[in-house]
């Protein structure tokens, strides 16, 4: 009782898949789908569960069918994309099947696959990063927001208007704000000034070195997934031009330029997570279960809740995976980057 298959290629990181199952396992499938059929089948003249078998073939052959074709799918479907060893992007899609009696019974299923990646070599890319060095005018800006955050509202002697009434730069200012004196203010906000610019260095050149990864790497990715990446950054374009204030109906006026930009986006940002997890792959670097834990107990720390249940969020909003892609893709920029011949330049964040 065995089977045959056939692969062909029906598009970018699209495969069909053709399965022609024996006959013999069809007629097995199909006896075994009336025997549970009559065991409930209630065909008139006789009790429930005791009708001759072609009365409940008359009466319930539609269902036999369905029913056969359900239990030939469901067992050979996952043989022949083992057999066939087709790396899936998410379930296959049955879109036609024939079975008529005593013969092979035929599927096909539309298989969307993992796009195939050329690597080249990652070693020795040649990076600039910004260089970190936060000035005297940088920490007055800072300072300057946060006595405007402080400021209030005070009457005028004599009228009924107030006035904006700033704190002065000072110790009590400081202690206003948590800090025991000004000198200790400044320090602090030099220290969160360098940590944030240390971090848009850090983003800026891991993302040149995924730009310059995909610049010598050529390969097509399923354009399932960039047109709806597409749709998902054309929409938080739109409400984020919102949000600033722009009027809808300019919003609206630049719907064209606004989906050309997000699909020009989405391209990059799927072709740039199958690259990554190729590396990952390649070069053993996928997150690890040890890992995993790590991070959420970590995260439960932070939350002071147990790891089970930081877990169990996790898992109920389908959240394990993208946590571990987070861990898999900060290894593998770890990686590249260690590799790499990294300058310094004169920041411009």
């Amino acid at each position: 009782m065995g089977m045959k298959i056939a692969v062909a290629n029906t598009g970018v990181c699209q495969k069909s898949l053709t399965v022609e199952v024996a006959a013999e396992a069809v007629a097995a499938a199909r006896e075994q789908a009336v025997r549970d059929l009559a065991r409930a089948a209630r065909v008139p003249g006789f009790r429930v569960g005791h009708a001759p078998r072609d009365l409940v073939i008359r009466h319930y052959g539609d269902q036999a069918r369905e029913e056969t074709i359900r239990r030939v799918i469901g067992e050979y479907l996952p043989q022949a994309l083992a057999q066939s060893k087709l790396d899936l992007l998410g379930d296959p899609e049955v879109t036609a099947v024939s079975l008529n009696d005593g013969r092979p019974m035929a599927f096909t299923a539309r298989c969307e696959i993992m796009p195939e990646i050329p690597l080249r070599p990652a070693r020795g890319l040649k990076l600039t990063r910004p260089a970190v060095a936060v000035t005297d005018a940088q920490v007055e800006s800072v300072l300057t927001a946060l006595q405007e955050r402080h400021a209030t509202l005070e009457p005028v002697a004599g009228q009924a208007e107030k006035v904006k009434r700033v704190p002065p730069l000072d110790d009590a200012f400081a202690a206003l704000v948590g800090v025991e004196t000004l000198e200790a203010l400044r320090a602090r906000v030099r220290e969160d000034l360098t940590r944030e610019l240390t971090a848009q260095a850090q983003r800026a050149v891991e993302e040149q070195a995924i730009q310059r990864l995909l610049e010598q790497t050529t390969f097509e990715v399923p354009p399932s997934l960039v047109q709806s990446q597409g749709q998902r950054l054309l929409r938080e374009a739109q409400w984020r031009l919102l949000t600033q204030g722009t009027a809808p109906g300019e919003v609206t006026q630049r719907t064209a330029l606004l989906t050309d930009q997000a699909q020009q986006g989405a391209l990059r940002q799927v072709k740039a997570f199958f690259l990554l997890r190729q590396l990952a792959k390649t070069h053993g670097l996928m997150a690890t279960e040890a890992e995993i834990e790590a991070r959420i107990a970590a995260l439960a720390a932070r939350s002071q809740r147990t790891p089970a249940a930081v877990r169990a969020e996790l898992q109920r909003e389908r959240l394990v995976s993208e946590l571990a892609w987070d861990i898999t893709r900060a290894k593998v920029l770890e990686w590249i980057l260690a590799q790499a011949e990294i300058t310094e330049k004169e920041s411009s964040l």
